[in-house]
C-alpha cells in the first residue's frame, strides 16, 4: 500500500511503433550561432570576419583573457553577422550553412596518450573547454586549472 502512495508522475500511453534499426539520418540547420551561455560574459578577439567562409570546428574567436580557449564554428558555413558589445563582449556570431563546406578533424589520438597537457590543449582548441563548470559559482574553469574531481551528470 505504501508503494502505491509513493508513486508520482505521469504514465503516458504511447502507441507509436518503436524505431527500426535503420541508418541514421543527418539533418543540417541553415543557420547557427555561437553565443555566450546565460550570465557568461566573454570578451573575445575575432579570428574571422563577416562574409568569410569557415569549416566546421575551426576557431572563429578566441577569449581575450585566455587566447588558448577557442570558440569554434558549429558547422561549415559563411559568417553572416558578428555582434560584439562594448569591450568586445560577445553577443553572437551567426553562420549560414555552406553545403560543400569542410569539417576540421581534431587529433584525439595525441590527447589519448596519457599526457594531460595534450588533452587540455585539445579541449581548449576544439571549443569543448567552455562546457566545463567549476565550483562554487558554475563558471568556466581557468585554462590551467587542475581538478581534484570531475562530476559527470
Amino acid at each position: 500500500m505504501l508503494s502505491q502512495l509513493m508513486q508520482a508522475g505521469l504514465s503516458p500511453n504511447v502507441r507509436s511503433a518503436p524505431l527500426t534499426g535503420g541508418e541514421p539520418v543527418e539533418h543540417w540547420t541553415e543557420e547557427a550561432a555561437v553565443v555566450p551561455q546565460h550570465r557568461e560574459h566573454l570578451r573575445v578577439d575575432m579570428v574571422v570576419r563577416e562574409g568569410e567562409a569557415v569549416a566546421g570546428g575551426v576557431p572563429v574567436a578566441r577569449l581575450r583573457d585566455y587566447p588558448e580557449i577557442a570558440l569554434v564554428a558549429p558547422m561549415p558555413g559563411r559568417v553572416a553577422k558578428v555582434h560584439l558589445g562594448p569591450g568586445r563582449q560577445l553577443h553572437e556570431i551567426v553562420l549560414f550553412r555552406d553545403a560543400g563546406g569542410d569539417v576540421r578533424r581534431h587529433d584525439a589520438e595525441a590527447a589519448g596518450a596519457g599526457d594531460g597537457s595534450a588533452l587540455r590543449a585539445l579541449l581548449q582548441d576544439s571549443g569543448l573547454w567552455r562546457q566545463f563548470r567549476a565550483r562554487p559559482f558554475g563558471r568556466m574553469p581557468a585554462p590551467d586549472a587542475k581538478p581534484t574531481a570531475i562530476l559527470v551528470m
